[in-house]
């Protein structure tokens, strides 16, 4: 389908934006193994991690699940009533400029 041509702009925008979303969750996966693999080094040398790094990891967690869920939504919504998005709206989603479905034009 690639190499033939087959596809409308549109659907390349969506393939496009699709292969973002793909890229943006393999790098949140890569980032959390490293930070995995980092305190299980420490660990292993007796090292502890300070309250106030505990709170930071926490905190760079919870905003890796959140990326992760709003990737994961954009192509596995089901209830998503928009079916033609464009790279730029994919964009725009993931700054917060539409904090909903309905709200997307």
């Amino acid at each position: 389908m690639f190499a033939s041509g087959n596809l409308t702009e549109l659907q390349s925008e969506q393939t496009a934006g699709l292969l973002c979303v793909s890229n943006n969750i393999e790098r949140i996966a890569d980032r959390c193994d490293e930070i995995e693999q980092s305190y299980l080094l420490m660990k292993k040398h007796g090292n502890k991690l300070s309250e106030k790094a505990v709170e930071e990891l926490r905190e760079c967690m919870q905003l890796s699940t959140k990326l992760f869920d709003d990737a994961i939504a954009i192509v596995l919504q089901k209830n998503n009533p928009i079916t033609d998005l464009s790279t730029k709206q994919i964009r725009d989603i993931y700054n917060g400029k539409y904090p909903k479905w309905s709200d997307i034009n």
